[in-house]
């Protein structure tokens, strides 16, 4: 699938399903964007995984971003992380990445949920702004100490 934004997002831009190649890419993003990034192992299991999907932004050859989706034994759907490499960010490729993921999840679920850490107000604002509301909190979520907050969109 490829969009184009102009003046935002490169027109070039592809999002397609994740490849064994794009693993060592999705990890430096990750190491790049979260104090607390996943295992490597982690990523293995969701690219192995029959319930879940990675799709990735790439422009020019290269991997701009991921996310990565999963519905849950509970009929769930979950965005489990999503990321931009910091060259990338402020361009649109976390919004085509999350439609991308809920265009995917609404085949499955009635509704979606994350996580997002209480002081990570950006990424509270980008949740809001694609239709996600805060409804709870978790408490001590993060290795830190941090609380996190859920956030859900529900299709309908």
């Amino acid at each position: 699938m490829t969009y184009g934004f102009v003046g935002k997002v490169i027109s070039a831009t592809v999002i397609r399903p994740c490849v064994a190649g794009d693993l060592d890419p999705i990890l430096c993003i990750e190491k790049e964007s979260f104090a607390y990034p996943y295992n490597p192992s982690v990523f293995r299991h969701y690219f192995n995984s029959s319930h879940a999907k990675i799709f990735v932004a790439e422009v020019q050859g290269g991997v701009a971003g991921y996310v990565i989706t999963e519905v849950r034994p509970s009929g769930k759907g979950v965005v489990v992380s999503i990321a931009v490499d910091s060259k990338h960010r402020r361009k649109g490729f976390g919004s085509l990445l999350l439609l991308k993921a809920l265009e995917t999840l609404r085949r499955d679920v009635k509704e979606v949920e994350l996580q997002v850490g209480v002081s990570n107000e950006a990424a509270q604002r980008f949740y809001l702004k694609h239709g996600f509301g805060i409804e709870g909190i978790l408490n001590h979520y993060y290795p830190n100490g941090e609380d996190a907050y859920v956030m859900r969109l529900r299709f309908g």
